[in-house]
């Protein structure tokens, strides 16, 4: 794979409207982190007592983060708004020339900087809630 602008990286929430997403704004730092608990089933049988995990077994989840300058007063007030009541609502992430992921999402964390000579800048962390989509772009 060539080299990618990760400025091109893309958060959106969707709108009123199901399936249509409004910007919140372009991520300048961002992680996609997916997790997969094992579940041990190492008993006595187990061969030396090595380490058994069980295939296909455990908890799936995802975390987003990343970090950016919000789009405009509107993507202020809905992630605000989200934060504050606690919704899990469809976020999605593009990753440019790669991939884009829709999932039910939480803000589980929300920082907002607003420096006096500079944008008003986020910071945000989402957990999973659900199976997310990928679809390659």
């Amino acid at each position: 794979m060539a080299n990618q602008a990760g400025k091109l990286t893309a958060l959106s929430v969707e709108s009123a409207t199901p399936t249509v997403y409004n910007a919140v704004g372009g991520l300048r730092a961002k992680s996609v982190r997916m997790n997969a608990q094992s579940i041990d089933v190492t008993d006595s049988e187990s061969t030396d007592l090595w380490q058994e995990l069980l295939s296909g077994g455990g908890v799936k989840s995802m975390e987003i983060s990343g970090s950016g300058v919000f789009e405009d007063d509107a993507a202020i007030e809905r992630v605000r708004t989200l934060f504050i009541v606690g919704t899990i609502e469809d976020w999605r992430v593009s990753l440019p020339s790669w991939q884009q992921i829709d999932c039910l999402m939480h803000i589980s964390s929300l920082e907002i900087d607003s420096p006096h000579d500079g944008a008003v800048a986020f910071s945000i962390t989402l957990q999973s809630s659900g199976k997310p989509t990928f679809t390659g772009i």
